[in-house]
């Protein structure tokens, strides 16, 4: 008589758990898409700003005047020029439509930036996903900052990739003049959109001279600094363009305006709601409670990770060590000192990933050095 043959239960586990993994990746991209899709429904209902007076007409001024020359505009040049651009690739007559889109594929950048930086550092699928879903729910960007046709957000894909690529070149020997390099570029583009990015910058330059230890300074300028100037020069080519083309002009509209009428002009109206640093301010609350969540989030999957994990090797090896912004180091730092923090940041704007759970090597953030 013949019997079927059974099938161990070593044999089915392959394959459940891969069903489960299609299941819980099919999930997280459902789930994206329907955050996405809400999001593309605020940014396109949210009632129009009088900042978005300015930074929409270009979109249309530029077809037959020229930028600084001809017409009034405060800010760097990249602004204008990328929702130009996309009124040109949509072709639409409709400029605020044109603006709040390239708003919106800023946030898909952000989201896709963020979360391969988290996923480089963390390799967990669920701090990149949980960290992502903090980002994209972050209360100060859901406001004018981030659904307006501005340039409040536009510079933060930019600005945050260039930091995170900088740091993973002083970690990795491995192509590091190259990645530095882009960093500078990235870094100087997201100065193109917005002036108040350039705070990222001294910190930056300051460490390449100083960074990483182990090689000699002459070996830092050659590897670092330099890499780092020439990305920085072609990254803010835009600004450097204009500036050498008319420099009284464009000193005039942009360094001229933000050191005269525009503090000038908050100092009065800092209480009427348009997102002065002063009404920014109770929205940092929120951002260091979003903080305090990543970090909380992301130590809760890594110790669920190892504690699945435990009983194979070559996967605990792997996983490093956390030593940035666990979650009981969070739970301790407290509201007020990631506040703190956050102030030290242009107009207080980090997102939530700033503090995500890093994977550094065993010797910590110090082995930069």
């Amino acid at each position: 008589m013949t019997y079927p043959v059974s099938v161990s239960s070593e044999r089915q586990d392959p394959v459940e758990g891969k069903s489960v993994g299609i299941f819980y990746k099919v999930s997280a991209a459902l789930f994206f898409l329907f955050v996405f899709y809400f999001l593309f429904l605020r940014i396109m209902n949210f009632e129009m700003r009088r900042d978005e007076q300015l930074y929409v007409p270009p979109a249309r001024l530029l077809n037959y005047q020229g930028l600084y020359a001809d017409f009034f505009y405060n800010h760097p040049p990249a602004s204008a020029w990328y929702f130009y651009g996309i009124s040109k690739l949509t072709g639409s007559s409709d400029l605020l439509l044109s603006g709040r889109l390239g708003v919106f594929l800023a946030w898909i950048l952000l989201t896709v930036v963020v979360g391969g930086v988290v996923y480089v550092l963390t390799r967990s699928a669920w701090a990149t996903v949980c960290v992502g879903i903090l980002s994209l729910v972050n209360e100060l960007f859901l406001t004018q900052t981030g659904v307006g046709a501005t340039n409040n957000f536009l510079p933060w894909p930019f600005a945050f990739l260039g930091l995170s690529l900088f740091f993973f070149a002083l970690r990795s020997e491995q192509h590091r003049s190259s990645l530095v390099a882009l960093a500078g570029f990235l870094l100087a583009l997201a100065v193109c959109f917005k002036l108040s990015a350039i705070a990222f910058i001294p910190a930056v330059a300051v460490a390449a001279f100083l960074l990483p230890r182990s090689l000699a300074l002459k070996d830092r300028l050659v590897k670092v600094a330099a890499p780092l100037l020439v990305g920085g020069l072609v990254g803010g080519a835009p600004i450097l363009f204009y500036l050498v083309r008319d420099p009284h002009v464009f000193l005039a509209h942009v360094v001229g305006y933000h050191t005269g009428p525009h503090p000038q002009y908050w100092r009065l109206m800092s209480g009427d709601g348009e997102g002065g640093c002063d009404v920014a301010r109770p929205e940092t609350d929120h951002g260091a409670e979003y903080m305090a969540c990543a970090g909380r989030g992301c130590g809760a999957c890594r110790a669920h990770r190892r504690r699945v994990h435990r009983s194979r090797p070559a996967h605990r090896q792997r996983g490093g060590r956390t030593t940035v912004a666990h979650g009981g180091s969070f739970g301790a730092c407290g509201r007020t000192a990631v506040q703190y923090c956050l102030e030290l940041c242009p107009d207080a704007r980090v997102p939530a990933v700033f503090c995500a759970a890093a994977r550094l090597p065993s010797a910590g953030i110090w082995s930069l050095a």
